[in-house]
């Protein structure tokens, strides 16, 4: 079949294809920052940096778990064609979240000092600068969802192609005015904050302050505590490392870890497209049944995907280096192969996730919650060198994506025995 039919033919290939290409875009661009900074910066700055945006998504977790929430039930209300509760969805968890917002912005502030002590930053004013950005990313996690529940993946990677041009611009400024590693946050929060505001122009129709109360707020809260428990482990296995690197390592040896992160967090991006795209369709599915065929598929997408990377990341290391992060960082050819199989493997374990939550199976957060705490362990006891640092992060993946698949084994046969009782 012609392969311009079968993306057409396929709707997890045709949204797939264009939040792909979008956030292709956004990704490129984001890494075109990335780069940038790592010439602007030197090595230590740009360590403290890449710690500061890992600790910025680890405190996003709360808005990642709302995110993952309302798509669920936003792509819900799209399938029984009820509008008004996506309506009342908005309204009810914006006006919660505006608050919200407020509250950890000023504990953040607060605890900037013994955030900036921990992370070894000779300021805490851009750890107060990075407290700016969860004003915004926690009202946006409601814009995001419907979006995503909606499938308007158009609207999302148009979004994201103007949030990181407006971040690049902004931080090139600040960092060319001499404000150093606050100018570059200063440009990641005001980029959040722009970003938010627009993002409520592809909503606008669902925007209605007349449109009443949301009447399954209960079952949404019963649904948000396991959700965020599983985002945080996800959250924390993406970023801790990075954080504690930055804690126990020297601060050269942090920036070229940094730079391995980056590197290998290429192959999350690309596959973690997919499984953004597969969410609500998983939800859909699984009431036709055809949830588990939707999850091999996109399964195959996501291995064949890291292990393209994989392969150029062993056999033309330095070139990928030159063009990512630049000559500098040479010295870490050896290890973004070895560090592009552990972020394949939390590929996997996040796709996984996004189905056992689909479907509303929450033991995986058990799982997920020891696999932390193994993962923890392992760097704190094992983090003298970078080796050290990579080899705990590919044990404590590899032992967590077996647990997740054996789990995901139990519950298909514990649906096929009820299947065959009834």
């Amino acid at each position: 079949m012609n392969p311009i039919a079968l993306v057409k033919k396929s709707k997890l290939l045709s949204n797939s294809f264009i939040y792909f290409v979008g956030t292709m875009i956004a990704s490129a661009g984001g890494f075109l920052f990335h780069l940038i900074m790592s010439r602007m910066l030197d090595v230590k700055t740009f360590g403290e940096f890449e710690a500061l945006i890992s600790l910025m998504y680890i405190v996003s977790v709360p808005a990642a778990t709302l995110i993952t929430m309302i798509v669920k039930y936003t792509a819900d209300f799209k399938a029984e064609n009820h509008p008004e509760k996506i309506s009342q969805l908005f309204n009810s968890f914006t006006k919660v979240l505006i608050f919200w917002s407020f509250v950890i912005f000023i504990l953040f502030i607060s605890a900037s000092p013994l955030i900036a002590g921990f992370l070894k930053l000779d300021s805490f004013w851009p750890v107060v600068i990075l407290g700016v950005l969860f004003l915004a990313s926690f009202p946006s996690a409601v814009n995001q969802g419907i979006m995503n529940g909606t499938e308007n993946f158009f609207a999302m990677s148009w979004l994201g192609v103007v949030n990181v041009i407006t971040k690049i611009l902004f931080a090139i400024s600040f960092v060319c005015l001499s404000f150093g590693l606050s100018g570059v946050i200063g440009g990641v929060s005001l980029a959040a904050v722009f970003g938010y505001l627009i993002s409520l122009f592809p909503i606008r129709k669902y925007i209605r302050p007349r449109a009443g109360k949301l009447k399954d707020s209960k079952e949404m809260l019963i649904y948000l505590m396991p959700t965020f428990v599983v985002t945080l482990c996800l959250g924390l296995f993406y970023n801790a490392d990075v954080l504690l690197v930055k804690y126990f390592l020297s601060p050269e040896e942090a920036g070229q870890y940094g730079a391995i992160s980056i590197i290998g967090k290429v192959i999350f991006f690309i596959t973690g497209v997919i499984a953004t795209v597969v969410f609500p369709m998983i939800s859909r599915a699984e009431k036709e049944g055809s949830e588990r065929n939707l999850l091999k598929n996109t399964l195959f997408l996501v291995v064949l995907t890291s292990v393209c990377i994989i392969l150029v990341y062993f056999f033309w290391p330095t070139l990928i280096i030159k063009v990512l992060v630049g000559s500098k960082y040479l010295g870490i050819a050896k290890y973004i192969g070895l560090f592009g199989i552990a972020m394949m493997m939390f590929s996997i374990v996040n796709l996984y996730s996004r189905y056992f939550l689909a479907v509303s199976k929450f033991k995986i957060l058990y799982i997920f919650v020891v696999g932390l705490l193994l993962q923890i362990s392992l760097l704190f006891f094992f983090h003298q060198t970078i080796t050290q640092v990579i080899y705990a992060m590919l044990a404590s993946m590899f032992v967590i994506l077996v647990a997740t698949y054996i789990y995901y084994r139990y519950e298909l046969e514990k649906d096929q025995k009820s299947y065959v009782r009834q």
